[in-house]
């Protein structure tokens, strides 16, 4: 199994070379353990689009975070 990692870049993302090497650095610590694929994408339309095209492919498993989410806990 690949964990795809799907989010919408920003257009003046590469003004923060943070932003990559914070990537990139989760990226190589998860990749100890599963195999990963990063995939910045343009848009959320773009995401959905290859969310379908994927789903056709294999049987997947989504998950979603939304920025505007509730956080919680596990307390």
């Amino acid at each position: 199994m690949k964990l795809r990692v799907v989010w919408v870049a920003a257009k003046s993302r590469s003004k923060e070379p943070a932003y990559d090497q914070l990537t990139n650095e989760y990226a190589s610590r998860i990749a100890r353990f599963q195999q990963i694929e990063l995939k910045p994408a343009p848009s959320e339309d773009a995401i959905l689009n290859f969310v379908e095209k994927e789903s056709q492919r294999t049987r997947p498993m989504l998950v979603l975070l939304d920025s505007r989410g509730k956080e919680l806990t596990s307390e």
